[in-house]
């Protein structure tokens, strides 16, 4: 009897060793590497879509109210969601194969995905597989949020701009402002087109792997405040007419600034080209030094601000006020970008070293 006890203790042992060894198998392969992904990504499927919902069974405050009216407002609803229900099937079909394919590429040690499930899933794992917060995990959850916050925005900013080029192609257009109308709606197309496959998008074959993610406080402050919801309220204490500025100019010189309009876009649309796949926001994915790049170090800034100020002085629809704070904050997003990228990017500090102008070649 004691011999069969023996035994049996002897199995028992030796299947919670083989449970072990089978969980940390899995948890080596492809197939985590994909069932991560497709946990955050399920995970993101669920809050576009069944968030709101839920928020309004919560006890109500101005906050929720707020939540749930924005998460239900056009930026989300109908494109993003649609995006997110396609996107989810085509990853849960697809997924696996590219996975199966990159299979020993993508392991604990090196994938902030599979990193920050672990570190998520911990207390339902109950194995002596464990992760403890490292900078892998921050890096993981920092990316999530990154793409949860922004990549409904370029869906939906692309498909409006698709449907507005697509309208004002079918009235082709006759004179100049027409023309200046449709190029720009092109350039932030192609801008937010290359940003959300920015923010789909990253492979070591292509080299736009997501490195780091700025931590700072003051990054990310300087960062969203330009976009919704933030946006909508973070420069109204600066809108303020503190002297004028507006001039009274001839329909030709408006002409000519409408022109010079157009060239920022494209200034603004050729630098969001030369980034590529690397295009997104707070993220350090090696650095660029062709295109525009290879004169300053913010030429899109450049180009935005550019066009602010002209529709401010020639055409009056800014203050002076709005115009220093967008000025302020662009500068502030352009210094913690840098900080950020010189903290954790060697190549940068060679290319700050090489293009000293950060806004206006020669001068600033």
């Amino acid at each position: 009897m004691l011999k069969f006890a023996g035994v049996l203790l002897k199995l028992q042992r030796l299947s919670l060793v083989s449970c072990r060894l089978f969980i940390v198998c899995i948890f080596q392969s492809w197939v985590f590497a994909f069932f991560s992904r497709w946990l955050l990504i399920s995970m993101a499927w669920f809050v576009f879509n069944g968030l709101p919902a839920l928020l309004r069974q919560l006890p109500q405050s101005s906050f929720i109210a707020f939540l749930a009216q924005y998460l239900s407002s056009p930026l989300y609803d109908p494109w993003a969601l649609w995006f997110m229900d396609y996107y989810w099937l085509a990853f849960t079909l697809a997924g696996p194969l590219h996975f199966f394919e990159q299979r020993g590429r993508f392991t604990l040690a090196n994938d902030k995905y599979q990193a920050l499930v672990v570190f998520l899933l911990q207390p339902l794992l109950r194995s002596r597989l464990t992760i403890h917060w490292s900078p892998l995990v921050r890096l993981g959850l920092l990316s999530v949020i990154l793409k949860l916050f922004f990549l409904p925005y370029m869906v939906t900013w692309g498909l409006q701009n698709a449907l507005q080029l697509w309208n004002t192609l079918e009235t082709w257009p006759t004179d100049f402002r027409a023309w200046t109308r449709l190029l720009i709606q092109l350039c932030l197309f192609l801008d937010v087109l290359i940003f959300g496959i920015g923010y789909l998008v990253e492979s070591k074959r292509l080299d736009c792997e997501i490195r780091s993610v700025d931590p700072s406080i003051w990054g990310w402050l300087a960062c969203l405040c330009c976009y919704p919801p933030f946006n909508s309220f973070s420069f109204l204490a600066f809108d303020q007419a503190l002297f004028p500025i507006h001039m009274q100019t001839s329909e030709t010189v408006r002409l000519c600034f409408n022109g010079l309009e157009v060239l920022c876009w494209m200034v603004f649309a050729w630098a969001s080209v030369a980034l590529g796949f690397k295009a997104s926001n707070l993220t350090a994915r090696g650095t660029v030094s062709h295109g525009p790049y290879r004169w300053l170090r913010h030429p899109a800034y450049t180009a935005k601000l550019a066009v602010w100020w002209i529709q401010g002085i020639i055409f009056g629809e800014f203050t002076v006020g709005i115009l220093f704070a967008f000025t302020v904050v662009y500068v502030a997003r352009a210094l913690t970008e840098e900080r950020h990228l010189l903290q954790v990017d060697a190549d940068y500090a060679i290319y700050c070293y090489k293009v000293r102008r950060r806004f206006i070649p020669g001068l600033i």
